[in-house]
């Protein structure tokens, strides 16, 4: 097998020399390209980094301004449109000091055009609708107060539609369960002290004698008129059972002298531990009576379920209007709860409204959140103010993440203040309530990635397009240079090796390559000059010449056996005086040229020509 360096020995030169500076080429421009792509990579996922941190610290001071200024009903609409601004760009999503999400991307509710011509038929005849439809259809009167936001161009703002499933299940309990999902909702949606409105406009219903919210004790009435209150017994008792298991499906039933009433237990719900702790099982007792005696109880559901939906529209709460209907949509004695509007500000005409959505997906507990927010208040104001990282999201791209957390300062703590040890809050905030909530902005890296790729494919294309041209180049330039005066060179030593010392290197360059040119043909000169001179001198001087090593012959001299011949021509002396001096030397030519040819015929050597005199030298058998 050929090796390496035998291989690269028989390599021309034109290509050792290529190969050398592709290598250099190479070798440099490799360096240069990783260096600079590095650079720049590094460059734009700073500007890349710089940018996504100004839009989460954006977000970040715009929702604590609207906390701040007692507005936080907006945040829901601010971080929407935020989110709507950065589609296409990379994910805002904002989480809880317990770090689930909230204001979820995919809300889980959404609206169809409805296929139900009563419906449709009821909401063209409007003007003609009675106070109060009969039947499963419920009017929603375009009111005065709901005017503020929905105009006066109009008096029916939407149906309700309710059927129930269970005739035999009392209609006050199924009135109770109804003002119980009510109640939850407006709690859970930061407006709790407006429930007490909604349990004064139940009260006052024809033929409910009371709507009261009761503390877990029964000690005393939260919401609704305290004038008159559920017996203590009763209380009691049903605080007792309450204690013991609390299943806000199965109320409690007491026989009064005029009226029935029906307790319900509030349970403590996840969502309300979050004001409330979870050191308990029930928040409250609701407590709904109807005289005994009044006609009106069949109707009583349906007025309050409007009277619920009315409050949620009225507190500017629609997302909580929505979860309200959904929660009363899944009690087991209702059949159906629909909420439709006008039709009116919609092309394909009127709309159910709050179907759950197939695309929701479930509210999100992020362990990155949770990780910042624990660190952050156990180091306090030494904690990380920001966690970055990049990950890859259902989409298959990368994105560049950042989570902002927005501290409990002290401005916030007007409203959110440390809780004590003693407080049930504090079970849930005691390792957390220095932050209030997290800004998580995922930007897409796509952009990036590609401006980075390119860079790299457009440095290695200048580069390699950068040694083809230098490589074209130089081996033209070596051609000229040194291959073509090399290539004379060589050629003229071929034709002085096979005999002809008549050539010589015609180089005109001045450089290395015309030096060597130049000891060529000096060379070649001097060969020439001792050419001539074997002419003149015998060839066993010849052959001791070339026998004799750098310290010269041997000038003792050695002893041989040898004949040697002088031969003279009789009367040259005279012939010379008398005869021109051109033909004298024909003659000489002539026969010192006879008698040298007789010499090598008999392989004699020449020692020297001396006038007219031929000294001739035999050696051997024959001499």
């Amino acid at each position: 097998m050929v090796s390496l360096r035998e291989l690269f020995s028989k390599t021309r030169l034109e290509y050792k020399i290529l190969l050398v500076l592709a290598f250099g080429l190479t070798l440099g421009f490799g360096s240069y390209v990783v260096y600079t792509v590095q650079a720049e990579s590094a460059a734009l996922l700073n500007q890349h980094r710089q940018k996504s941190r100004l839009f989460a610290e954006s977000i970040k001071s715009g929702i604590r301004n609207m906390m701040l200024s007692g507005r936080p009903g907006y945040v829901r609409s601010f971080v929407e449109e935020a989110r709507e601004e950065f589609r296409g760009l990379g994910n805002l999503k904002l989480y809880n000091n317990q770090s689930w999400e909230i204001f979820s991307d995919r809300e889980k509710f959404t609206t169809r055009t409805t296929d139900d011509s009563s419906v449709v038929h009821l909401l063209k005849e409007e003007i003609s609708l009675p106070e109060e439809s009969s039947g499963e259809y419920i009017v929603l009167r375009n009111e005065e107060a709901c005017q503020t936001c929905h105009g006066t161009d109009h008096d029916v703002r939407g149906i309700l539609q309710v059927d129930f499933r269970d005739s035999s299940t009392p209609s006050t309990e199924v009135a109770g369960h109804i003002a119980t999902e009510a109640f939850k909702t407006i709690m859970l949606s930061g407006k709790g002290e407006t429930a007490d409105e909604l349990m004064t406009a139940i009260g006052r219903i024809d033929g409910v004698t009371r709507a009261q919210i009761y503390d877990r004790d029964g000690y005393y009435v939260a919401f609704g008129d305290d004038e008159n209150e559920v017996p203590e017994v009763i209380l009691d008792e049903a605080a007792a059972a309450f204690a013991t298991q609390v299943d806000s499906r199965s109320p409690l039933f007491y026989e009064e002298e005029n009226s029935d009433t029906f307790i319900f237990g509030l349970e403590n719900e996840r969502d309300c531990q979050v004001c409330h702790g979870s050191d308990h099982d029930v928040r409250g007792m609701l407590a709904l009576s109807l005289d005994r005696r009044s006609q009106a109880a069949g109707r009583l559901p349906e007025k309050i379920a409007v009277l619920g939906f009315g409050n949620m529209m009225l507190m500017q709460r629609g997302m909580y209007a929505a979860w309200y209907v959904d929660r009363v949509r899944n009690l087991p004695t209702i059949e159906e709860f629909k909420i439709f509007d006008n039709g009116r500000r919609h092309p394909e005409g009127v709309q159910e409204l709050y179907l759950p959505n197939p695309q929701y997906t479930e509210v999100v507990f992020d362990d990155s959140v949770e990780h910042l927010i624990l660190e952050a208040h156990r180091r306090a104001g030494e904690g990380p103010q920001r966690l970055e990282y990049q990950e890859s999201l259902d989409d298959g791209m990368t994105y560049l993440t950042q989570i902002i957390p927005l501290m409990n300062d002290e401005k916030c703590q007007a409203c959110h203040e440390p809780p004590d040890p003693g407080d049930p809050k504090y079970e849930l905030y005691g390792d957390r309530w220095r932050i209030r909530s997290a800004v998580k902005v995922s930007t897409s890296m796509e952009s990036v990635i590609s401006e980075i790729e390119r860079n790299l494919y457009a440095s290695v294309g200048v580069g390699f397009l950068t040694v083809l041209v230098v490589g074209i180049v130089l081996r033209r330039f070596i051609r000229i240079v040194i291959l073509r005066p090399l290539t004379v060179i060589g050629g003229t030593a071929q034709r002085v090796g096979e005999g002809n010392l008549a050539v010589s290197a015609d180089i005109s360059s001045q450089d290395e390559i015309g030096a060597l040119a130049l000891q060529i043909n000096k060379m070649i000169g001097g060969l020439r000059e001792r050419l001539h001179l074997t002419k003149f001198v015998s060839e066993e001087t010849v052959e001791a010449v070339k026998g004799a090593d750098i310290t010269g012959i041997s000038l003792g001299g050695e002893r041989k056996e040898a004949t040697v011949f002088f031969s003279d021509i009789r009367g040259f002396t005279s012939y010379s005086e008398k005869v021109e001096p051109e033909r004298v030397i024909e003659m000489l030519n002539t026969f010192l040229n006879e008698q040298a040819q007789i010499v090598r015929e008999y392989n004699g050597d020449i020692d020297k020509f001396v006038g007219d005199e031929l000294m001739a030298v035999f050696k051997g058998d024959r001499m």
